[in-house]
């Protein structure tokens, strides 16, 4: 597996209110889930992050605004980053889009 990737390259899909698809390379490489923090006073939240070939499961992530760079940071540092598909041809991307 490639470390090359982007923060384009890494994509959310919803898949219920508490449930996401993470997304690379058009490939599902893991879930983030939404989950009540019971151990909190006040109502919040916490992710848990689990890649599907991560041999160390899952990460809970606190804070909202860190879940893209931890999971970034994640796929990176665990090599879990899937191969990136293939450059297309220019002339092939052109023809592709003018025949749809």
């Amino acid at each position: 597996m490639s470390s090359c990737i982007t923060v384009e390259d890494l994509q959310f899909r919803r898949c219920s209110d508490d449930m996401f698809a993470v997304i690379v390379f058009n490939e599902n490489v893991g879930t983030v889930l939404r989950r009540l923090d019971v151990a909190s006073a006040e109502p919040r939240h916490v992710f848990i992050a689990h890649m599907y070939d991560d041999p160390e499961g899952p990460i809970f992530i606190e804070d909202r605004g860190e879940v893209r760079s931890t999971i970034m940071d994640l796929l990176i540092r665990r090599h879990l980053v899937p191969s990136a598909p293939p450059p297309v041809h220019p002339d092939f991307a052109e023809r592709k889009r003018r025949s749809t």
